[in-house]
């Protein structure tokens, strides 16, 4: 197979446990397929999530999101969906560019996702930055900062935190 700039695609084969790897705010993320590394410039990083995390209501402008549960499980709230979706292992959902969606890892144990991002080169950079920062900034709400405003220079953005 060929890209349209006539560059050599190869097969990706990725064993278990390999491929690059970031932290990013206690979610350890390893890409298993670079948008680099196909034609169809879509990005593929399986997701160790700990008990207790995930991301707040935020939409992508750019890019589609898809995701594949392997093992715990995950709740998504957002728009279009009626309440909370728990999503448990062979489950899976989409969050399309534009919609307000958040998740979160409720169980005891991590749960371990497959994300398909498309396109996936600029969230392949934005993660890059955000591990960066992640790496060099040991206050947490410091980094959360910083985080917030790498994303907002990809196009995604977060919903204001709500008040009770």
């Amino acid at each position: 197979m060929q890209t349209s700039s006539h560059q050599q695609i190869s097969p990706v084969h990725r064993p278990a446990g390999a491929g690059s790897r970031c932290n990013i705010l206690g979610v350890e993320h390893t890409t298993k397929v670079s948008s680099s590394e196909n034609a169809s410039g879509v990005l593929v990083v399986e997701a160790v999530i700990p008990s207790g995390v995930g991301l707040p209501l935020h939409k992508h402008a750019h890019e589609d999101e898809f995701f594949y549960v392997l093992s715990g499980a995950l709740h998504f709230e957002g728009e279009g969906i009626d309440g909370q979706i728990k999503v448990e292992p062979g489950g899976s959902i989409s969050a399309p560019r534009g919609l307000m969606h958040s998740f979160l890892n409720k169980g005891p144990e991590e749960a371990t996702v497959l994300i398909t991002v498309s396109p996936g080169s600029a969230a392949e950079k934005m993660f890059e930055e955000l591990a960066d920062v992640c790496a060099s900034t040991p206050d947490m709400r410091a980094a959360a900062v910083k985080v917030i405003a790498i994303c907002a220079g990809y196009g995604v953005i977060f919903a204001p935190p709500q008040t009770k």
